[in-house]
């Protein structure tokens, strides 16, 4: 899900430094702004305002950087930008933190801070054996209102992956070149990592994947996921518990709310080809344990395709994404296989299902399931050009499919075409939205087949009636 090799610009001229900087900092608004694929080129290639204080920024930065650095994105990080204010100390002014890769492509972090009108190098963080930032994240551990600094760093094929921790509190000191710098208070391997607010009074905890053993040596590996607590001036392991060893690697965490009244973790990690195995672990003060999946609930964890658990309804408990096969997949290659996602939450004693959805990156477009289609339906991908989805109502004892609707998404320069051409035959169809270049049309079934059974009629009735307000089931994907 991350791009691995985000770099922007390089420093071997001045000129070169501003105008690939204008152009990062330009392509970062738009990120920010959320511009979508229908902006004009035009409104693209305007070119962007800068303050003084970037300016400032970036004439800093020409001196200070070393020669050949190209600026970078860590792979995973709150931010969109390769250059953000913080206030990482707590002094009430905000300082310039940027990262990059090094004339020897090793990647730093560079802090300024602003002295009179002018922006200077405060602080340096380094580690000259990493080849990549995989993480960077600042967090108040300890709850006494100034951040602390975990950083990621992917290892050689010797070494393995480093999470350090750098307090601003500490003294610097400098380093061979002679700029100032912090060391780690702590150093753990790790293999994936995330802070949430799991203590009873708010404390934020960090909770870090560990493995053992080398894919690249074709060990077998052994996962840990280890809990930790500020104390005493450092992190110190809180509770531990083995995870599955049989994924290809655990990539996704979310901590917090797992229920009304419960707080927990929810690990997931890439398994066989395709897929995702899911964890969910209840946090009771002390220990961890699994709640999902239960072998004896019939549940093994495993999803067939990619899933990323969320608060997908803004509640501020995390629901668990299932996908299952539709219920006429069976036997299809995987390429044909088509799944519904089924958003489940712990509610302290089982699992309710609070959503039921299609969601479909290629299109990009979400389907609430309506309702009156839930346990009647299924769907499959159309074999025609733009047909998105092709709804049918299910009977599952009968195994007796009827065709209900087809979904489609058509390029908007040539939809004109396409309307013209369907008002001439006199199909039925409403738009339901445009996005993205696209534009979305349901076309539903004229009639019902007559050699239904008089009760499948009924039922295919009841779903045809959501044509109406089909649009207030189906939204854009980010």
């Amino acid at each position: 899900m991350y791009d691995k090799d985000q770099r922007y610009t390089g420093f071997a001229m001045p000129f070169v430094l501003r105008t690939a900087l204008l152009f990062l900092i330009a392509l970062l608004s738009l990120i920010v702004t959320g511009c979508r694929y229908t902006s004009a080129p035009a409104d693209l290639l305007q070119k962007p305002s800068i303050s003084k204080d970037q300016q400032e920024i970036i004439a800093a930065l020409q001196k200070a950087m070393p020669k050949y650095s190209v600026l970078m994105l860590p792979f995973r990080d709150d931010s969109k930008e390769a250059i953000r204010l913080i206030d990482v100390n707590g002094d009430g002014e905000e300082e310039a933190v940027v990262t990059y890769y090094n004339e020897f492509n090793i990647p730093e972090l560079l802090i300024l801070k602003k002295s009179g009108d002018s922006w200077k190098p405060w602080v340096v963080i380094e580690q000259p054996t990493a080849r990549g930032m995989e993480w960077l994240k600042f967090v108040d551990l300890n709850n006494d209102g100034h951040l602390e600094l975990l950083v990621g760093w992917v290892g050689s094929f010797e070494s393995p992956n480093t999470l350090e921790l750098y307090s601003f509190q500490t003294k610097g000191e400098r380093n061979q070149k002679g700029s100032m710098s912090i060391k780690p208070i702590e150093a753990i391997p790790y293999s994936y990592a995330e802070t949430g607010m799991l203590g009873d009074n708010g404390e934020t905890m960090l909770a870090v994947v560990t493995e053992q053993g080398s894919k690249q040596l074709e060990e077998s590996s052994s996962y840990q996921l280890v809990l930790y607590e500020w104390k005493g001036g450092t992190i110190r392991p809180k509770a531990r518990l083995a995870l599955n060893n049989t994924v290809n690697n655990y990539d996704h965490m979310l901590i917090g709310n797992i229920s009304e009244q419960q707080k927990g973790i929810v690990v997931e990690g890439s398994y066989g080809a395709h897929g995702t195995y899911t964890t969910m672990l209840l946090w009771d003060g002390s220990t961890l344990d699994i709640i999902y999946p239960n072998e004896r609930l019939g549940q093994d964890g495993i999803s067939l395709t990619t899933v990323f658990s969320e608060d997908f309804n803004g509640d501020g408990i995390v629901e668990l994404q299932i996908k299952k096969e539709t219920p006429d997949s069976k036997g299809l290659p995987y390429s044909d296989t088509s799944f519904t996602t089924y958003w489940q939450q712990w509610n302290g004693k089982h699992f309710v299902t609070k959503g039921e959805q299609l969601l479909d990156y290629s299109y990009g477009y979400k389907l609430d399931i309506p309702d009156s289609w839930r346990g009647r339906y299924t769907w499959e991908y159309g074999s025609n050009e733009y047909e998105a989805a092709v709804f049918y109502y299910w009977n599952e004892q009968s195994e007796q499919k009827s065709e209900l609707a087809t979904l489609y998404a058509i390029p908007q320069k040539i939809w004109s075409t396409h309307d013209q051409e369907w008002k001439e035959e006199g199909r039925n169809y409403r738009t339901v939205m445009i996005d993205s270049g696209n534009v979305y049309a349901i076309s539903f079934v004229s009639s019902i087949p007559p050699q239904l059974q008089q009760i499948d009629r009924q039922i295919v009735e009841e779903m045809l009636k959501v044509e109406i307000n089909f649009s207030s089931y189906i939204s854009a994907l980010d």
